[in-house]
């Protein structure tokens, strides 16, 4: 049997990004299956898009000076540059992931 995993500081840098991108997008919190916003939706401003890609460009810079110490780690900081350059731009909005999640495809 596998001996239990000591958390890393990959492990809490993928906590925070959840915790703020579900109190960001409670939307994504009810996709996933996390209780406690099924009653909210986001913002949606202007301001909001902003929030949303400065998280994600704040998650980017920490993944880069993350070290990653075994491969549960490789695989989240991955992931997580995958998930937060899919998702944002260099003009501050966030991308068209994050759109086409929250409102659907326009075709």
């Amino acid at each position: 049997m596998n001996e239990p995993r000591t958390p890393s500081d990959v492990d809490a840098l993928a906590d925070q990004f959840l915790a703020e991108e579900i109190a960001l997008n409670p939307i994504q919190a009810t996709y996933v299956g996390i209780a406690g916003y099924d009653d909210q939706l986001p913002d949606l401003t202007p301001e909001w898009f902003q929030s949303i890609s400065e998280l994600r460009r704040r998650t980017l810079a920490a993944l880069e000076a993350a070290t990653p110490v075994d491969t549960s780690d490789r695989i989240t900081v991955a992931a997580l540059r995958s998930l937060n350059a899919e998702t944002s731009d260099d003009s501050g909005a966030a991308g068209r992931g994050t759109a086409e999640t929250l409102i659907g495809s326009a075709k």
